[in-house]
């Protein structure tokens, strides 16, 4: 008897460390999966932490066509020309060309802080956007607003809308951006839609 009683004492002690063994293995799936589920659950590629396609609706703007000769207000001799308005309504930023969301960030920056340097009071004016919504200027008072002065055919405006696009994202319903097409009446709402219609909101 007593030659057998190390041997079922080993045993036992075997049982007892599989035992421990399995329980902690058990353990450390269900932590594996409660740590998979929450990094599933938060989106690490967006800071904001929304969906894409909530990022995608904030992406989208306004769209107009230039029954207003905002081209002339605001003398856009040459397109794409961007101005942007800062919360009082004056313009803080004018330049004609094809415009990239890095050169941009500062000057919207600054007309939401009120530290940009002011050219000039913005020139109102009312148009009727895609979404058959009146769009009066200076009925927008406290947004920042980047009127974008574009045409379909222009291929520095096409060029553009990725970069405003971005601004958009980033900034959501902070920021207006309206773009008014100036080859209006030669060109026409059909067809700025088929050119532009990822960007244009209709809600």
């Amino acid at each position: 008897m007593s030659k057998h009683q190390p041997s079922k004492t080993k045993k036992n002690n075997n049982t007892l460390i599989y035992g421990t063994i399995a329980v902690i293995a058990i353990l450390v799936l269900i932590v594996s999966g409660i740590a998979m589920t929450q990094n599933t659950s938060t989106d690490t590629t967006n800071p904001d932490n929304t969906s894409s396609e909530n990022t995608d609706n904030e992406g989208k703007w306004l769209f107009a066509m230039d029954t207003d000769n905002v081209q002339s207000k605001y003398q856009a001799s040459a397109i794409p020309t961007l101005a942007i308005v800062d919360t009082k309504g004056d313009v803080i930023f004018y330049n004609r060309g094809l415009h990239y969301k890095e050169q941009l960030l500062p000057y919207i920056e600054s007309a939401f802080d009120g530290s940009g340097e002011i050219i000039a009071e913005a020139p109102d004016f009312t148009v009727t956007t895609f979404n058959e919504k009146t769009f009066k200027l200076s009925d927008n008072e406290g947004k920042v607003v980047i009127i974008d002065l574009m045409a379909e055919y222009c291929g520095p405006c096409v060029s553009q809308m990725p970069e405003l696009k971005q601004i958009k994202q980033q900034y959501g319903d902070d920021i207006i951006i309206i773009s008014i097409d100036v080859a209006y009446p030669s060109e026409t709402e059909s067809v700025v839609r088929d050119t532009f219609g990822e960007y244009i909101k209709e809600d």
